[in-house]
């Protein structure tokens, strides 16, 4: 139970509490707060390598979804109602130029739809409880042989106590295991819902965007005030393109903005290495550029890459942090010979694609790629055929004058506009004036 004072009211609110209390051990999970810089570690041309060779392979990797890229930002501008072509020649001067909102009503219906059905209150975690069927004693019975002696029916009904105890016990296991996906349920959405800021804003976020372009992400770890799920645009996580899962991928790269006070606050709290980073313009406190790549290196020269988590300067390509991304469970070791088989990864996003890409590619196709063509369509301006029909349709004429000019071949030349008349000069006595079209 929380209170606050507002405009000199006493104001309750009232949070409820999982019963009974559950907790999620935290101890051995990377987090941002606890994990020391692993560049202790590491030689100084190491980690002078590795911002180098990261900001040079998240090009590499940008420059395979560039043309996906660049259309996702074109479908975000047109859900956003900004087209983008304001230069664009009217059909005839002062025209209407209208973008129908195709894209933005399209998205708009399916968050309208999706969301209420994922997010019903306060409740989105569901929990299954597998449990193999129960045989029912006396459907058992039907199936034991008629008892012909005394003897063999004692041991029939001996054997139906067993089958009666093996069933209660079968029956308090499968209720044990029901009360505990409840307990589940029930404190995961508490802590979805009343510890993690901004779940539910982010999530339709997330349904937006992710229906508009195609994919989403978020981004699941231990912040400094406990759990946290960010949404996170997919044009701001790269990956190569021609991969097929993010959880395979040997190279995921997040860029993003950081400003000049939060990698000062960062660098005193031992987050980031206290370097200086050369002014890249005259605002102070414009933001620059920071990428998070999940990669692997060998850095102890053993012949195993290990999972690591590079954050670089962009612009410098000066590296600021290196962490493990991993901790001793996550080394797998064989028994017998004692060899290191593998090191297990953490990988802290969980992906979203609104429809698979047909070409076997890796971010996905939304709404703004099926609806393109038809978009364009409609807010293109007409070609000549059909601006003579649009004309057609609109009042516009001449008034005859009597007067002596005229053209060569005998009629005036007359430019008309819509809805507007102009004045021609025929000569006396003629009855008729020829109008065209624009």
């Amino acid at each position: 139970m929380a209170d606050a004072q507002i405009l000199g009211h006493q104001v309750r609110q009232i949070i409820p509490t999982p019963e009974p209390m559950a907790h999620i051990d935290t101890r051995d999970q990377p987090s941002m707060r606890s994990q020391a810089n692993g560049y202790g570690n590491v030689e100084a041309g190491q980690v002078e390598r590795l911002g180098t060779d990261a900001v040079r392979q998240w090009r590499l990797d940008a420059g395979s979804c560039g043309e996906w890229r660049k259309n996702a930002e074109r479908y975000l501008n047109l859900a956003a109602q900004n087209s983008g072509d304001d230069e664009r020649d009217p059909v005839w001067e002062g025209a209407a130029d209208i973008n129908y909102p195709i894209l933005s009503t399209a998205v708009n219906q399916f968050v309208a739809r999706a969301g209420p059905e994922l997010i019903k209150g306060d409740k989105v975690v569901g929990v299954k409880v597998f449990s193999p069927p129960a045989m029912k004693p006396a459907e058992a019975a039907k199936d034991m042989p008629q008892p012909q002696s005394p003897e063999q029916a004692a041991q029939a009904q001996q054997a139906m106590a067993q089958m009666q105890a093996q069933a209660q016990q079968a029956s308090a296991a499968l209720d044990a295991k029901n009360a505990r996906a409840e307990r589940v349920k029930h404190y995961l959405n508490f802590l979805i819902f009343y510890r993690m800021d901004s779940w539910e804003e982010e999530s339709d976020l997330l349904l937006l965007q992710a229906s508009a372009i195609g994919s989403g992400a978020k981004k699941v770890y231990i912040g400094e005030r406990g759990l946290k799920s960010d949404f996170l645009s997919s044009t701001c996580l790269t990956v190569h393109n021609d991969t097929q899962s993010i959880y395979t991928c040997p190279r995921i790269t997040q860029d993003f903005p950081v400003y000049p006070y939060e990698i000062e606050d960062r660098k005193r709290a031992g987050l980031y290495r206290d370097i200086v980073l050369p002014s890249v313009s005259d605002d102070p406190e414009k933001p620059r550029t920071f990428i998070e790549q999940h990669r692997l290196d060998d850095l102890d020269g053993d012949g195993l890459a290990e999972p690591y988590i590079v954050t670089v300067d962009v612009e410098t390509q000066q590296t600021m942090r290196v962490e493990p991304a991993f901790n001793t469970d996550d080394i797998m070791i064989d028994d017998a010979t004692g060899k290191v088989l593998r090191i297990n990864r953490w990988l802290p996003f969980a992906w979203f694609t609104f429809l698979p890409d047909p070409r076997g590619r890796f971010y996905g196709l939304g709404l703004g790629a099926l609806l393109d063509s038809i978009t364009d369509s409609v807010d293109t301006p007409a070609p000549p055929r059909s601006r003579a029909a649009a004309s057609s349709a609109l009042a516009c004429g001449c008034k005859a004058r009597a007067k002596g000019a005229r053209s060569s071949s005998g009629l005036a030349n007359i430019r008309c506009f819509p809805r507007r008349a102009r004045t021609c000069e025929q000569p006396s006595g003629s009855a008729r004036c020829r109008t065209h079209r624009p």
